[in-house]
């Protein structure tokens, strides 16, 4: 059976939306702790990806961490990229790789564990493929990548993250149109509403 790690992308800014998104209210919890709550129902325990905001999060006493393995990227300012490569790198100091990676961003509270079960299933059944998420006439993250990408994942630059990796491999695509929505301003966290 292969085995597979959850890295939550939250290290961002949230310039749009003015504030530590992660922490937006979104039915009595953080928009943040959903994600991790979606990981954790799995019995999995996901890296945590934090950098912009990172005291403010852990010091939160409404995000549950203790199952969580937080990493630090010092240099978040270089964009979602450099969120992929530090978490990769931390991967990789670990003396048994898994046989791929499942990113998930914190700021879609929409995507719960019944469709990070579905990217499980078919990373399963197709462990050198990559899987990802297509809506809005596009694909991109949430995504799996196999042990084969992990040198690339690590050796990314800029602000599109992975989806140049993603797009330049052949891939499978799961329809998450209906759940994925990403949170970039105050006013996206009514429609969770």
């Amino acid at each position: 059976m292969p085995t597979f790690d959850i890295i939550i992308l939250a290290a961002g800014a949230a310039t749009r939306f003015g504030s530590a998104k992660q922490l937006a209210d979104i039915s009595g919890r953080p928009m943040l702790q959903h994600v991790i709550e979606s990981v954790i129902s799995l019995g999995l325990s996901p890296y945590l990806v934090l950098g912009a905001h990172q005291e403010t999060i852990l010091s939160s006493p409404k995000i549950e961490t203790d199952k969580c393995r937080v990493v630090t990227v010092p240099n978040w300012q270089s964009g979602m990229s450099a969120s992929i490569s530090c978490a990769m790198q931390t991967l990789k100091e670990r003396s048994e790789l898994s046989d791929g990676v499942i990113f998930l961003l914190g700021d879609q509270p929409g995507f719960g564990s019944h469709e990070i079960q579905k990217i499980l299933q078919l990373a399963a059944e197709e462990p050198c493929r990559i899987v990802c998420s297509r809506y809005l006439s596009t694909v991109g993250v949430p995504a799996f990548f196999p042990r084969a990408s992990f040198d690339a994942l690590i050796n990314l630059q800029g602000d599109r993250g992975a989806k140049l990796l993603l797009m330049a491999n052949e891939h499978l695509a799961l329809d998450f149109a209906a759940c994925l929505r990403d949170v970039d301003r105050p006013e996206d966290v009514d429609y969770f509403s």
